[in-house]
């Protein structure tokens, strides 16, 4: 058969001790209750009303009473971060870092994209480059041919020899 435990006292003033002692105790990183002592080994006791119960072997819920008001208001000021207003100068320098590279990677994408661009359209350029000079080297080639004809038409019509223009093929 199980073991019957003692009830604890409902007197306020009584339950408002052991909440105190149990705030006392988190605060001083020393809890009585297992599961919360393991916490407490590993670095990550924190100061909540879920805890303070545990610790204080109360339910969670007399806390928020009226009754409980000093205990609510302690604990209030214990979880609330504290916030300073100033920031250690390292802080500042590594949130400034951050912000920088930050900036600095949207800044590469940016330059990645507008390169990536870049390469299309001067691909683009190229091949009407190459076009243009396939074109001009056709056009070359027939007006070579069209001044020669028009050499030997000039020579037949006038019954001449009409000398051809140096570096012109026949």
């Amino acid at each position: 058969m199980a073991k019957r435990t003692r009830k604890k006292s409902v007197k306020p003033e009584a339950v408002k001790a052991d909440f105190h002692a149990a705030l006392d105790r988190l605060i001083e990183g020393k809890p009585k209750a297992k599961d919360l002592k393991a916490q407490a080994a590993l670095g990550r006791l924190k100061i909540n009303s879920t805890n303070l119960a545990k610790e204080a072997g109360r339910s969670a819920a007399l806390i928020w009473r009226d009754s409980y008001a000093d205990v609510k208001e302690r604990l209030e000021s214990l979880s609330t971060p504290k916030r300073s207003a100033e920031v250690p100068p390292t802080v500042s320098a590594i949130r400034e870092l951050r912000e920088a590279l930050k900036q600095q990677v949207e800044d590469a994408k940016r330059h990645w994209v507008d390169t990536v661009e870049l390469h299309a359209k001067l691909a683009e350029q190229e091949s009407a480059i190459e076009r243009y000079r396939s074109d001009v080297d056709r056009i070359s080639e027939d007006a070579h041919k069209l001044r020669v004809e028009n050499s030997k038409l000039r020579g037949q019509l006038h019954g001449t020899n009409v000398a051809t223009f140096p570096g012109q093929k026949e």
